[in-house]
């Protein structure tokens, strides 16, 4: 279960894009934060957790993402799990990264 239930509502009721910013950078585990949710984009954010299991897992409508500080995460695991129109991703600082089992999985359109 997502952390919200639909992040693209965030911006349409009470503190938009910077709501949900502040919310991603305050937890300390990003597990399912944003999974199986509608979002077409994500804003940029500082990722102070060490865990990202599945945080973009089975957002389908997902295309790009922007580069994110992930520096301290060590856990990247099913990151972008069935993200299937994901076409591109900055390159991301995987140097503290343990593990890294299925991040891209069925990420078919993924070029770059």
């Amino acid at each position: 279960m997502a952390i919200i239930d639909n992040p693209v509502a965030v911006g349409s009721g009470g503190g938009g894009t910077d709501a949900l910013v502040a919310m991603l950078e305050s937890k300390t585990n990003l597990q399912y934060a944003l999974a199986y949710s509608s979002i077409t984009s994500c804003p940029m954010f500082t990722v102070g957790a060490t865990n990202v299991t599945s945080l973009f897992d089975r957002c389908e409508n997902l295309t790009t993402i922007p580069l994110l500080d992930t520096s301290s995460v060590e856990n990247f695991s099913n990151m972008f799990n069935n993200c299937t129109n994901l076409t591109t991703i900055p390159l991301l600082d995987t140097s503290s990264g343990t593990n890294f089992s299925y991040m891209f999985r069925s990420c078919a359109k993924l070029t770059t």
